[in-house]
């Protein structure tokens, strides 16, 4: 009768660093499957794999994201560094064009003297 007992039961058998074993029953419910287990196990693992490809593509547009708001940055300052010239391009036409005006007062004020 015993005997017949032990055989349904399932043992785990473990031994530590120290040589010790120790034998341990491992619980009807662990080796047994539950009611639709594989089918509610198969469900999570596919909603873990969306849950995995949804971050992907999500770490992806992230990437791209950032790729484009660099790239406006960029932008922007080479329209800032493109201004800066058209600012001193026009500051030094300015200063051409003065250079010229004070050359004619020059030379009206030598005629008005003579």
């Amino acid at each position: 009768m015993l005997n017949g007992f032990l055989t349904k039961l399932h043992f785990l058998a473990l031994s530590d660093d120290l040589g010790t074993l120790h034998v341990v029953q491992i619980p009807w419910t662990l080796y047994n499957p539950s009611s639709n287990e594989k089918l509610k196990i198969g469900k999570y693992l596919e909603k873990e794999v969306e849950r995995l490809l949804y971050f992907k593509k999500r770490r992806e547009m992230r990437g791209q994201e950032k790729n484009s708001m660099e790239a406006e940055e960029q932008r922007k300052k080479t329209e800032l560094m493109v201004g800066e010239r058209t600012m001193e391009v026009k500051e030094e036409e300015d200063r051409k064009e003065y250079d010229r005006y004070l050359a004619q007062v020059k030379v009206v004020l030598k005629e008005l003297r003579m």
